[in-house]
């Protein structure tokens, strides 16, 4: 997975807990980045890795699962 055009995941990508084995495949939870004038902004995403062969990514979030919305989550 790379970094793309939502800004929630904009600068980059980083790992989250192990993934979850599910009957649709692997779920990860991961974090993406973004910058803003006061600094970066860590959002939470969700993938889902197909179970034979992880590499292959078959639903990725667009819109972000949790991300800081009130001054004192930043």
């Amino acid at each position: 997975m790379n970094t793309s055009h939502y800004w929630w995941k904009n600068v980059k990508l980083g790992a989250g807990p192990v993934p979850i084995e599910t009957s649709e495949g692997w779920l990860l939870i991961y974090h993406g980045v973004c910058a803003t004038c006061s600094g970066f902004v860590y959002s939470i995403g969700g993938a889902l890795l197909d179970i034979n062969n992880p590499s292959k990514v078959i639903a990725n979030c667009a819109n972000y699962l949790m991300t800081p919305e009130e001054p004192y989550e930043l």
